[in-house]
């Protein structure tokens, strides 16, 4: 018999058989060979059965999808009698039951109230109201509960008078469910994956931060086609959407992957030629800052945060970026593009930093590096690992020669004597330029508040000044040799120029004393107290 019709159908197969009935796994029809057919199960596995069995379990899933009217029109065998027909479907009843239990366990059976009592109605409505009414008190307000099942549930007490006490008592509607036949029908693997994790919303927490869920089985891989692809909005917005709304997160390799696309931009699948595309590297930037976001109140199973760098190399990519992307390219769309990318990593990289020490009182140098902490700030832990020293320096390092190399776009540029094609390309790359520096210089503020909390003085002690002093000071120098020649009167305003650019890139407030500090030692104290 061609049993082609069963693939990609949904079905199920007995785990074991009691006597108090079978269990059962659900599962999709993948393939064939020979006589045996390949089931993949909701937990990832497969296992290849007889045509048999699947193609009963493939009818199990028709029957339960039918309503229950048209059920009995089922066609049996004409040689069947009435009663081997009446027993075949109350042993399909029987099953699919079993199978319905199998899916979801129902919830423990309420306590049965006194004999002498009547219990009061429930009655199923689509209703977002749960009115409980009890006598001899005073009348309360109306409470609202979420139902996880999508379905109200409303407590109908018109026919009990105000005579006929009520017993008291605490009604759950939290997780209860209809009768078989109603509730999840139709339902996929991956909602009822979802409605498994339901525990996880509110009791499994780490500090005051929530356990988030992860991605259903086998969806990380599609979501990640559709954002890297020519038309990544449709990813991008799924991806929001399940973030926002459901508290799910996407597995740590989908989380590195996305790291990889923000710092060296998309690529094929199968080719190791990266390109840019503003859009795609949009959208990634945008879920990346609203994962790192939602980690002030959100971590993984394992305690551990949503999204961040996973070793030095990461950060380094990130801080080069204005300089690595635009090698060779002076001006027009190229430029443009490529400082987008280079803006979008630098905020990225800012952000990170920010959402980490959130929760630090910033006016004093008080932190502690424990493992616990740590756990949650894999920026810091970087940072940490690599030396806040030297960490300081690079940084540093990088946000002088961002600077120096679009000082064209950051400092004073007349954009009138441009065309208007022209002027289009040179608007964006002086907004991307500065927004690079502006970030890059807020993370070299987070980087010296963190290399002071571990040398446990002020922000404003002389130490890290005169590591940023000179740290700046070598930078300028040495890119200054690099650039065309200018007489010495320009070489001076230029300077002069770049170093005020500098101060005014560290932006944090608690940063201020540093700002003043640096500029003392670079000689622009008398221009920053007239800025």
């Amino acid at each position: 018999m061609n049993g082609g019709w069963v693939m990609n159908k949904k079905t199920t197969i007995p785990v074991n058989e009691s006597s108090n009935g079978s269990q059962y796994r659900a599962g999709l029809v993948t393939s064939s060979e020979g006589g045996k057919f390949c089931v993949k199960f909701s937990d990832g596995t497969s296992e290849s059965f007889d045509y048999a069995e699947v193609a009963t379990g493939v009818f199990s899933i028709l029957l339960k999808d039918m309503p229950q009217k048209d059920i009995s029109l089922w066609p049996l065998s004409s040689s069947s009698s009435m009663a081997s027909t009446a027993r075949l479907r109350r042993q399909m009843r029987d099953k699919l039951a079993a199978i319905k239990e199998s899916v979801s366990p129902k919830p423990n059976a309420a306590k049965k109230s006194a004999p002498s009592k009547s219990a009061p109605k429930v009655k199923v409505e689509r209703s977002v109201n749960v009115k409980m009414e009890v006598t001899k008190e005073p009348m309360k307000p109306i409470k609202r509960e979420i139902i996880r099942s999508v379905l109200y549930v409303k407590i109908d007490l018109d026919e009990v008078t105000t005579n006929t006490p009520m017993k008291k008592g605490v009604r759950s509607v939290k997780r209860l469910k209809v009768d078989a036949g109603q509730w999840q029908e139709g339902a996929s693997i991956e909602e009822q994956h979802n409605e498994s994790q339901d525990s996880s919303d509110n009791g499994n927490t780490a500090g005051n931060k929530r356990k988030a869920k992860d991605f259903p089985p086998g969806l990380a891989n599609v979501i990640w086609c559709a954002l890297n692809s020519p038309e990544p909005q449709t990813g991008a917005n799924l991806l929001r959407n399940m973030l926002c709304v459901q508290n799910i997160v996407p597995p740590v390799h989908l989380a590195q992957k996305l790291m990889d696309l923000i710092k060296y931009g998309p690529k094929a699948e199968g080719s190791s030629v990266y390109f840019k595309d503003p859009l795609r590297t949009q959208l990634a930037s945008s879920y990346a800052c609203a994962l790192v976001t939602a980690s002030s109140h959100l971590v993984r199973k394992d305690d551990s945060t949503i999204f961040g760098p996973s070793s030095w190399d990461d950060v380094e990519v990130l801080l080069s970026q204005s300089i690595d992307q635009t090698e060779n390219t002076i001006s027009g769309r190229r430029l443009a593009q490529a400082l987008q990318m280079a803006a979008c990593g630098s905020k990225l990289l800012s952000l990170m930093l920010k959402s980490e020490l959130l929760r630090n009182d910033f006016s004093s140098t008080s932190f502690t590096f424990d493992a616990t902490s740590m756990k949650c700030m894999p920026t810091v832990k970087v940072f940490k690992s690599e030396g806040l020293r030297n960490v300081l320096k690079a940084v540093v390092r990088h946000t002088t020669s961002c600077l120096i190399r679009h000082s064209k776009w950051i400092l004073d540029h007349d954009l009138n004597e441009l065309s208007q094609i022209e002027r289009a390309s040179a608007e964006c790359c002086a907004s991307e330029a500065k927004t690079c520096l502006e970030s890059l210089g807020s993370v070299v503020c987070y980087t010296a508040w963190l290399f002071c909390a571990e040398e446990r003085v002020a922000i404003d002690h002389h130490s890290s000044a005169i590591i940023v002093r000179d740290e700046f000071l070598s930078e300028l120098t040495r890119s200054i040799e690099n650039l065309p020649e200018m007489s010495s009167r320009k070489k001076t305003t230029f300077t002069k120029k770049v170093k005020l650019h500098f101060l005014l890139s560290l932006v944090e407030e608690f940063a201020f004393p540093l700002q003043d500090a640096v500029g003392k030692m670079i000689g622009l104290e008398d221009v920053l107290d007239c800025v």
